[in-house]
């Protein structure tokens, strides 16, 4: 298994794995976000496919938001979530990022589960986040220190 940066050929491939898992995506929200290089485009590529990705996105120059954490429903539960997790946590303190903050789905248990397991602390309850019927969680963890050397 190999976790990398997004690459102009895998847009194709995530717009499969997330409308798979989720809604249908415009193939030009993902190559925006794949043409910012403050965005963290990161895939996990199992035997030349890709099974998933992360994407977070910056909120000032030392915090990001977790966009979204997508992982094709076969390899669910297999650890592909933690290990972008892992890799994303690497690239903020490369460059960096003290905090990650996300908002999780109030019915996606496991996802809930899994960002309590590395570190995310939960917030608040976003109201009608989703949609007027779906609440979100708001989620937050601190990445590195916070002073400056």
């Amino acid at each position: 298994m190999i976790i990398r940066t997004v690459e102009a050929n895998d847009i194709k491939d995530v717009i499969s794995v997330s409308t798979e898992v989720f809604a249908k995506w415009d193939s030009d929200y993902y190559v925006s976000f794949y043409e910012v290089p403050e965005i963290f485009f990161l895939v996990a590529i199992v035997d030349e496919t890709l099974v998933g990705y992360i994407i977070s996105i910056p909120l000032s120059s030392h915090e990001h938001v977790i966009h979204s954490l997508v992982i094709s429903r076969d390899f669910q539960n297999k650890g592909f979530g933690t290990m972008l997790l892992k890799s994303l946590f690497s690239k903020c303190k490369t460059f960096h990022v003290k905090y990650l903050s996300l908002n999780v789905n109030i019915k996606n248990k496991p996802a809930y589960k899994l960002y309590l397991k590395h570190g995310f602390v939960p917030c608040w309850i976003e109201k009608c986040y989703y949609s007027k019927y779906e609440d979100a969680i708001y989620m937050k963890k601190m990445i590195g220190s916070i002073y400056y050397f």
